[in-house]
């Protein structure tokens, strides 16, 4: 009789080994196939994000330019991930991030306003570099004493004038 009651407990333990086992088998395998998912839709929202970010960017810009000389206009900024560059001699204004996520076809820009968007296919297979920019070219010439913002950042759009085209420049408040 002794013999039956341990043999008992020694299937019940090895039926809770067996469960807990098949459990964290489970368990790995959905977190091995939805982290790649949770991590396309983060940058999916980083990229909604940034595209908000750059239209009220653009917006104010547009704002400062149109209402002429000495106009200014305070923002702020908050980049989460990526490289947002803005660029004095090409007057653009570019965030970009390395992603799993798919935005566009690679190598074709759509525009979204002013905002011109693109993919493009790194070496490293399902990788893709992301694009936003704003051109100024033929618009304004762009003055900065930031090149590259990441993180929380206030700034200040002001309208310096110019004689041909007129100078924004964009510094930290």
């Amino acid at each position: 009789m002794e013999f039956n009651r341990s043999k008992k407990r020694g299937d019940v333990w090895i039926s809770a080994v067996l469960y807990m086992a098949l459990g964290m088998i489970i368990l790995t395998i959905i977190l091995a196939t939805s982290l790649p998912i949770i991590k396309q839709l983060k940058d999916k929202n980083n990229v909604v994000q940034t595209k908000n970010l750059m239209a009220d960017l653009d917006e104010n810009i547009r704002t400062v330019y149109s209402e002429g000389p000495g106009s200014r206009r305070p923002i702020k900024l908050d980049i989460g991930r990526g490289n947002f560059i803005i660029d004095e001699q090409g007057s653009t204004i570019t965030w970009s991030l390395e992603s799993t996520y798919l935005e566009s076809e690679p190598s074709i820009v759509f525009k979204e306003g002013h905002l011109s968007i693109w993919t493009e296919s790194t070496p490293v297979q399902e990788t893709y570099n992301i694009y936003l920019q704003l051109n100024y070219t033929s618009l304004i010439n762009l003055t900065t004493d930031i090149t590259t913002i990441s993180g929380p950042y206030d700034i200040l759009i002001t309208n310096l004038g110019g004689e041909t085209l007129p100078n924004i420049h964009i510094t930290e408040v």
